[in-house]
């Protein structure tokens, strides 16, 4: 891949994706026979980070604005705003910021002080329910770094980092219509209205590794459903923490993040999955995962180089249907496709 390139958002890297199909392992998976886990079994999986993951679905929180600045494993800078909604695209609960009230949520989770890689998969839908008037709106996505979340350090996707920057800083949320893309510090702002159309649910994922210290080694990309949007690698990724620091991110900001500006803006989050890995099973409806066009990340139980246990969880596929498992390793390479299963409720 080449390094230090923003990407057109509307190309998938079909010929990277290709290169990883390489020696791909066939497992087994035992039936899920309506239990909550099921396990792949085979061989050559890798390893993964020993860090549990999260995945918050708010079924079960409660209806109406929150009570706290806690939702499920997620912080949030403030309360107002922030609702939870029966308006998820399967049917169930979902979480709601109304950028009118609230600027800059800032919901997040908070990291262990010892990872240097992760990852987040969690689906998003955006509305604009009114006159937009003053600034064009510019929506910040997620951000990983260290220090107070959001206090003006250095972190990624940010103008700070200096002159020459290969990095966006945020997305302008209009297509290219005549309203202009804005602009952010001394950055231009992509156009990222075609690639995160109003009122469409979409699969986003940010996956990361700073890298060692010093060595121009980092990884960075974004995805909206499957393909690559802005992405970065071989440089210092820890220039991007605090400086002269080589301490590891503390903190991943969802996309529920900052608008910029108090806009008639609402954005939807749901089925948020967040690990310091970037191992994850990701259940999709194609045996090849580069034709897929829905995915349901399954929480990781354990892993290990023979056997992966996860989680089944549905989302929005239809019980009795078929669907295919497939897994990433540590170093988020695909490492066994297109095993057939059946959803099963909650389960596969």
């Amino acid at each position: 891949m080449p390094n230090n390139q923003a990407y057109d958002p509307r190309v998938t890297l079909a010929a990277d994706r290709a290169a990883q199909a390489v020696g791909l392992r066939v497992a087994k998976v035992a039936s899920g026979g309506g239990a909550s886990s099921y396990t792949i079994t085979g061989s050559g999986f890798g390893t993964k980070q020993p860090y549990t993951p999260s995945f918050d679905d708010f079924d079960n929180e409660p209806l109406g604005a929150i009570a706290n600045k806690t939702v499920g494993s997620l912080v949030a800078a403030f309360t107002s705003g922030i609702t939870l909604e029966d308006t998820a695209r399967d049917g169930g609960r979902c979480l709601v910021n109304d950028y009118a009230i609230t600027g800059f949520p800032k919901l997040h989770k908070v990291l262990s002080t010892t990872g240097k890689i992760g990852y987040i998969g969690c689906w998003i839908k955006r509305t604009i329910y009114g006159t937009i008037t003053g600034n064009t709106p510019v929506w910040k996505f997620s951000r990983v770094g260290s220090g107070t979340v959001y206090s003006g350090v250095p972190k990624v996707l940010d103008t700070s980092v200096g002159s020459g920057s290969p990095l966006t800083r945020a997305a302008e949320l209009f297509d290219s219509d005549g309203v202009g893309i804005g602009n952010a510090g001394v950055y231009s702002v992509i156009d990222y209205g075609i690639v995160y159309p109003p009122d469409t649910w979409i699969f986003y994922e940010l996956e990361y590794d700073y890298g060692t210290p010093g060595n121009a080694d980092c990884f960075f990309e974004f995805r909206a459903n499957g393909s690559i949007v802005t992405a970065f690698y071989g440089i210092d990724g820890f220039i991007f923490l605090k400086a002269g620091s080589t301490a590891v991110p503390e903190w991943l900001l969802t996309p529920i993040n900052g608008m910029g500006e108090y806009h008639p803006i609402k954005v939807w989050l749901d089925d948020v999955y967040i690990d310091e890995s970037r191992a994850r099973a990701v259940l999709t409806d194609a045996a090849l995962y580069v034709n897929s066009t829905k995915w349901a990340v399954q929480p990781i139980e354990s892993f290990s180089d023979t056997s992966v246990t996860v989680t089944g969880k549905r989302q929005d596929f239809t019980a009795g249907t078929s669907a295919y498992l497939h897994l990433f390793d540590d170093a988020g390479v695909l490492v066994s496709e297109g095993n057939a299963v059946t959803v099963q409720g909650d389960a596969v």
